[in-house]
């Protein structure tokens, strides 16, 4: 007889843009220097409602059927992608508040991961600038999979290269899209909305909290303390 399976949690996988760094804002300003040529813009609320959280290639798509544009989602997202190696040139993006206590406190309880919609270039110079590349095992970005969130085949990488099932990964994100990634792939997600994403359908999440700082105290209750 094979051995009950455990739900004891073993490892977080956290969101890059939005969750650990505060960059969707920035995305969006980048997003409408890429379109300036084109005579078109993204407003705040269109940019909450349909850019954030989705990867360039699907923000392209979206802007070219949109504003009829005469340029293809590939030509967009390439465009969106020197725009944004060129301003993580000499800076990086920073910090969510609270993200830097919570992975602190998180380093010597859990396996930690990445896993994000962004380019792997952005999230190593996040990891690297803010000192954090060696708390993080594992790092799936939009360049390692064919399609990426709300696609689940990034989360199901991860628990791939990390040998670890669902039930022991708790997952962390501040949009639909990724919690709808997430638990596609069978894990729990804890939703921490941004400014950018409140209006977003998080009813998939396990829970939603208004910070990191309140996940922190959620995993050590409702986890930790039960074993």
């Amino acid at each position: 007889m094979s051995a009950p399976k455990s739900d004891r949690l073993l490892a977080l996988l956290l969101d890059h843009d939005g969750t650990l760094v505060d960059s969707e804002s920035a995305h969006h300003l980048l997003w409408n220097e890429v379109l300036a040529p084109f005579g078109a813009s993204i407003t705040a609320l269109e940019y909450e409602r349909d850019y954030a959280g989705l990867p360039a290639l699907d923000n392209g798509a979206q802007a070219v059927a949109r504003f009829g544009l005469r340029a293809t989602a590939q030509d967009l997202a390439q465009a969106k992608f020197a725009a944004t190696r060129a301003y993580l040139q000499d800076k990086a993006f920073p910090l969510m508040p609270g993200v830097a206590a919570a992975l602190a406190h998180w380093r010597s309880r859990f396996r930690l991961g990445v896993v994000t919609g962004a380019r792997s270039f952005a999230v190593q110079n996040s990891l690297q600038k803010h000192g954090l590349a060696e708390g993080f095992e594992c790092v799936v970005s939009a360049d390692d999979v064919a399609r990426t969130k709300p696609d689940p085949a990034c989360y199901r990488l991860a628990l791939q290269r990390m040998a670890l099932q669902p039930e022991n990964v708790l997952a962390i994100e501040d949009t639909a899209h990724g919690v709808d990634a997430a638990t596609s792939a069978g894990l729990r997600c804890i939703a921490i909305p941004t400014a950018l994403s409140a209006q977003h359908d998080f009813s998939r999440a396990c829970v939603v909290l208004p910070s990191m700082a309140s996940a922190v105290d959620w995993i050590d209750r409702e986890v930790l303390s039960r074993g």
